[in-house]
């Protein structure tokens, strides 16, 4: 059984990969300056190796599978695929943009490519710290009263929510 929390599982993989782009940085700058030939530069490779793999490990334990998992979480059951289908769209669109674009980030920055991606994960650090609350063991309405607070909101009284509820109803009986 896992014990670990959703939101901090994100904030460590979120963290763990910005560190890696920022050390995959460092490293291929080093490695550009190292003299030609040089044991240094052998190193460095290896070392770039590491960060790329500490990068993958780190998006595999958080980042990847649970974004899916806690946007289940989140969501109401009226407008849960609805928000997934779009959330979907948008990471697969980003994806393909990323993977066109990148050999000209590359073209451009050179060995400062990964540092635009952990500047990227920083800012993604910062919005999961500030606005996305633990999902684990905790539902829907609750997740959703804790977005609201952060927000600087009140709860929803009975009544709203009972509204809420009708007004999904209806939308479905559209359908």
């Amino acid at each position: 059984r896992h014990h670990t929390r959703r939101r901090t599982l994100l904030l460590v993989s979120s963290v763990s990969m910005a560190l890696s782009c920022f050390l995959e940085t460092v490293l291929l700058v080093m490695a550009a300056r190292a003299p030609a030939g040089s044991a240094s530069i052998n190193m460095l490779h290896t070392l770039s190796l590491v960060a790329i793999l500490l990068y993958m490990a780190s998006f595999a334990i958080a980042l990847g599978p649970l974004a899916w998992q806690i946007g289940g979480e989140i969501f109401p059951e009226d407008s849960r695929a609805t928000a997934m289908g779009m959330g979907a769209s948008l990471n697969w669109t980003l994806t393909f943009l990323i993977t066109v674009t990148f050999p000209a980030i590359n073209s451009s920055l050179g060995d400062w490519a990964f540092f635009p991606f952990g500047v990227t994960l920083v800012i993604t650090s910062l919005l999961i710290a500030k606005y996305l609350p633990e999902t684990k063991g905790r539902n829907v309405r609750q997740v959703l009263d804790d977005f609201r607070a952060r927000a600087g909101l009140p709860p929803l009284t009975a009544a709203q929510r009972q509204a809420s509820v009708e007004g999904a109803v209806r939308r479905k009986s559209l359908v």
